[in-house]
């Protein structure tokens, strides 16, 4: 019995083609290789690339940052700017207390309320105090009109005050308020005559 030939095509021993490949093989792949990374960095990029929602949303968002910033520092200089004031009035108040008792501890004689009007002798002549509008007024001997003696206030009373068993004279004043204030500018002063004008 004769062997029998078997015949193959020649596409089938593609696996025994030599495994070193030409310089050009070469070249061509590594041209391939840095195309392919060129195309994997660029899809990163890509993928940390904003879309424009992305975009408006993050301008938006700052936007709401900015305005709630900008509110707050309003409200923050509207507030030091009525702190400010409060210890305008407060110094404004105080030195008008001061120098109405430094008037009363100058009088040689009784103090007299007539009306509205305290009259305060003093060895320089009479020194009157009056409360109209929102200022308190004061006039000497010498003085032919009233002077503003303080400003901006709501309420002024002068009166006697004997629940201490001493004649002392008491002023109680209030400035108008501020706006943005918490604490109610109201100030009471107490001065004692001497004794020779009933003190």
């Amino acid at each position: 019995m004769s062997p029998r030939c078997f015949r193959f095509p020649i596409s089938d021993f593609r696996f025994l083609r030599p495994l070193v490949s030409s310089p050009g093989t070469r070249h061509a792949a590594r041209r391939t290789s840095a195309a392919s990374l060129v195309t994997r960095h660029a899809s990163r990029v890509m993928l940390r690339a904003f879309t424009l929602v992305e975009l408006l949303a993050y301008i938006f968002v700052v936007g709401v940052l900015m305005t709630i910033a900008m509110a707050t520092n309003i409200h923050m200089v509207k507030h030091s700017f009525g702190v400010f004031g409060n210890a305008e009035d407060i110094r404004r108040a105080i030195d008008a207390g001061e120098r109405w008792r430094a008037e009363v501890r100058r009088a040689n004689a009784p103090l007299r309320l007539v009306g509205d009007i305290l009259h305060v002798p003093t060895p320089e002549g009479e020194v009157l105090f009056y409360f109209e509008d929102d200022t308190v007024l004061r006039k000497t001997a010498k003085d032919a009109a009233w002077s503003p003696f303080l400003l901006r206030v709501k309420a002024s009373r002068m009166e006697l005050d004997q629940s201490r068993g001493v004649g002392s004279w008491r002023w109680e004043v209030e400035l108008e308020g501020r706006s943005g204030a918490r604490l109610k500018p109201l100030f009471t002063f107490r001065a004692v005559p001497p004794k020779s004008a009933g003190g």
